[in-house]
């Protein structure tokens, strides 16, 4: 499971960290392009969320479909290695490919985990750390990297064809994990059988799948549960804010429409930022875990409101590095407490569809709008007052669910909830 969630997490960071450093490298792509095709990855990984919870719910196994989606991602990888694309036509569907399939290893891995905490010695918040340290590897081999060679972005997309394929070897040995929409037709087939062994296979079969299809995707279900609603809007507004900030952060600091520090020392920048999200994860660990799950979220949003300011602040890409402490506190206390919260405020046999419906907020929906808001913003404005109106929008946002939450908080108490 710590394998997995390595080289997850490597994936994901060539995925994120790369995509507007390489939309920037043509001549054709302005920085208003940037933020358009960004939120359209975006939400083309919000669409695709959902829709592989659900298939996942239903498979055999989550780990059948979690080697489909490895093997895609390779497959994807050379959409962005090989042609040279010289206009929208050809850049616009190979993003879709790829982000139709990159994110979701992550949010498969995270149920699997979860529904498996029973049968491994180790806390989530460590194991969850591995997902950080692979990312933390793959933005120091940019900088070994660039440091022999002249690393141009689309070479990055090599590191992400080799670690998704590495993730199905550990794929093999980590537990066997049924659907539990799958699992409850097999139980209700069974009880059904039990109940008339005298009617036939051929007409017995119309009367079980009905029953079988009410364990699947339940819209009303996501709708009518209050506590997982709260954390999805909580999800889109914050990450509304931050995926603004994401997008052009990575043009601004490495190529000449910003600091210019290279593709090197961006991955040696997200090298300590995300040790700095493993650090959090696993040493601080007893701290955070016992806090209420509201004032984790509170603390998260200032963190960013922080992080944002100093990308905003900072005089050259040393200064940057400042970024790296807050940076580990947003982003380690999410992993850390998100994945098991939902876990207990949605049924079984929706964890992966929970999952599914945050990441739609945390790597879909919120960022599709930040980055097209980005955009905007820099049809007037200078790259980073980005961060400015960004470290703005989420000291309001902050403050908003600081009363939300504090409502919700009284709720909990009346009701007997205590949050994992």
């Amino acid at each position: 499971m710590a394998a997995m969630y390595g080289l997850n997490g490597g994936s994901q960071f060539i995925a994120a960290g790369v995509l507007a450093i390489f939309l920037g490298s043509h001549a054709f792509v302005n920085n208003t392009h940037v933020g358009l095709i960004v939120a359209f990855a975006s939400l083309v990984t919000a669409a695709a969320q959902p829709l592989w919870g659900v298939v996942a719910d239903h498979a055999s196994t989550k780990n059948k479909i979690l080697m489909i989606v490895h093997i895609g991602i390779a497959c994807a990888a050379w959409l962005f290695i090989l042609p040279r694309h010289a206009g929208f036509l050809t850049l616009i569907p190979a993003v879709f490919v790829i982000y139709s399939l990159v994110y979701i290893p992550m949010s498969l891995t995270d149920t699997i985990v979860v529904e498996n905490l029973h049968s491994v010695r180790l806390r989530y918040g460590v194991i969850r750390a591995f997902g950080s340290g692979g990312a933390a590897i793959a933005a120091f081999a940019l900088f070994v990297f660039d440091s022999f060679v002249d690393m141009r972005p689309q070479y990055t997309f090599i590191i992400l064809f080799c670690t998704t394929l590495l993730a199905l070897i550990p794929l093999r040995f980590i537990p066997r994990t049924v659907g539990h929409a799958h699992k409850e037709k097999e139980r209700v087939a069974h009880k059904e059988k039990e109940r008339a062994p005298a009617i036939p296979a051929a007409s017995a079969t119309p009367e079980i799948a009905p029953a079988a299809r009410r364990t699947g995707f339940n819209f009303s279900a996501i709708i009518q549960n209050k506590r997982l609603m709260l954390l999805l809007a909580y999800g889109f507004f914050t990450f509304v804010c931050i995926g603004c900030q994401n997008t052009y952060f990575s043009v601004y600091f490495a190529t000449d429409r910003g600091l210019n520090a290279g593709v090197g020392m961006y991955g040696l920048l997200f090298t300590v930022c995300i040790a700095a999200e493993a650090a959090v994860m696993s040493l601080g660990y007893k701290v955070y875990t016992r806090l209420n799950i509201y004032t984790v979220f509170t603390m998260i949003q200032l963190a960013a409101c922080i992080r944002s300011m100093i990308m905003y602040l900072a005089p050259n890409a040393a200064a940057m590095f400042i970024m790296a402490i807050f940076h580990g506190h947003v982003f380690g206390m999410l992993f850390l407490r998100v994945a098991p919260y939902i876990g207990s405020i949605v049924k079984d046999e929706m964890r992966a569809t929970g999952q599914a419906c945050w990441s739609v907020m945390f790597m879909g929906l919120g960022p599709v709008i930040g980055s097209a808001l980005g955009g905007l913003i820099t049809l007037r404005f200078d790259l980073p007052h980005v961060f400015l109106f960004s470290a703005i929008a989420l000291f309001v946002t902050a403050f908003v669910f600081f009363i939300l939450f504090r409502r919700q908080k009284a709720v909990d108490r009346k009701e007997g909830f205590i949050a994992v």
